[in-house]
């Protein structure tokens, strides 16, 4: 695989790095993501630094044989899951729109959001902030839960069949 353009390195880089986070691999050595540390020419304790070490650590981890083993991946810990649940409480605050709806798709590329809209992923990322403001409740997630909830609302019309449901913009 050729290597990233350097333009896009800090793009993949980030992305990359939220995929880990997100995932709960975010504590990778430079033995399991860097090829100078595999070979041993590094130290193990030197952290991916590039968007091509992370995006090799993930090509690492799609790889059948990793989940095949069950001695692979790092040790399930309470500050993992919770470090893990942050991370992903910062990207719904993040990527919530001032109406409440959220822009789920980038075009990392571009810079530029997708344009493609769906209501079920509108809903399910609602869900999941919704669901983080029940377990680990914060201010500034109960808020953004009501905008999302508001933003449903207002789309919301009487349906033919004599209910009340959202009808989504588009």
């Amino acid at each position: 695989m050729p290597p990233t353009p350097p333009r896009l390195r800090p793009l993949v880089l980030c992305g990359a790095l939220a995929l880990l986070s997100l995932t709960g691999l975010h504590a990778l050595t430079a033995a399991e993501a860097t090829p100078a540390a595999a070979a041993g020419t590094a130290p193990a304790t030197v952290p991916a630094a590039t968007a091509d070490t992370a995006a090799a650590a993930l090509r690492a981890r799609a790889a059948e044989a990793y989940w095949l083993d069950q001695k692979a991946g790092p040790p399930l810990t309470r500050k993992l899951l919770v470090d893990s649940i942050e991370l992903a409480r910062a990207y719904y605050l993040n990527r919530q729109l001032p109406e409440g709806n959220f822009d789920y798709e980038l075009n990392v590329a571009g810079r530029s959001a997708a344009g493609d809209d769906n209501q079920v992923r509108q809903a399910g990322a609602l869900w999941g902030l919704t669901s983080l403001n029940r377990d680990r409740h914060t201010d500034a997630t109960r808020h953004a839960a009501v905008r999302g909830l508001d933003f449903f609302f207002r789309v919301s019309r009487a349906l033919p069949i004599g209910r009340i449901g959202p009808v989504y913009p588009g």
